[in-house]
């Protein structure tokens, strides 16, 4: 018994450092781990396989730090669901979305990722770039405009709903002025109620 505790602790602990290597990009380290955790199902199984309590894999990890070169490897090399979901059914394209890594997002797009798969709470990567200045950019209430425009050059809904409202609502909720500028000039529905005239005009 205390030997099985042993062995599903180190297994436990390697799959940590696992998930680990997808966040801080360590490539070599990763492929390493990753076939060490290989029980006979092929590399790409065990990969897409191994998660955490959140069901979030090594891409949802690799795409939420922005590490491209860890999601080439797992898309291009091992074939991995671009599209996958954790248990809030967040996609990678969400998880970059949200932390304002603009080319890791650009890239899964180009990978075939859907930028209008929306999570459990409707919030789509879309909902994600207009609001995401209260995180990163919020001293200038900028947003992060270049993904915002690439996302709605790939012609997803500009009028989206999630719980928390469209990528409007998002916007403009959160102050940011240009991002608020760029979702008007792609029509974005104005409620009737909700938003002020400060609001959509960056006063």
């Amino acid at each position: 018994m205390a030997a099985d505790a042993s062995d599903a602790l180190a297994v436990r602990q390697k799959v940590q450092q696992f998930l680990d290597a997808s966040r801080t990009g360590n490539l070599d380290l990763f492929k390493k781990l990753a076939s060490q955790l290989d029980d006979g199902r092929g590399l790409a199984q065990t990969v897409a396989d191994v998660k955490d309590a959140n069901k979030r894999g090594a891409l949802h990890f690799a795409a939420r730090e922005g590490k491209t070169e860890v999601c080439k490897y797992l898309l291009e090399d091992l074939k991995l669901d671009v599209d996958t979901k954790d248990e809030d059914g967040e996609t990678p394209l969400i998880h970059a979305a949200r932390q304002g890594h603009t080319s890791t997002a650009k890239y899964l797009i180009e990978c075939g990722a859907d930028p209008e798969i929306p999570s459990e709470l409707g919030a789509t990567a879309l909902h994600h770039a207009a609001g995401i200045g209260a995180l990163k950019y919020n001293t200038r209430g900028a947003g992060d405009i270049e993904l915002l425009r690439f996302l709605l050059s790939h012609d997803v809904d500009v009028n989206s709903q999630s719980d928390a409202g469209t990528a409007l609502i998002w916007a403009a909720g959160h102050g940011q002025q240009d991002a608020v500028k760029v979702l008007l000039e792609h029509h974005a529905n104005v409620p009737l109620t909700g938003l002020s005239y400060p609001q959509l005009n960056g006063c």
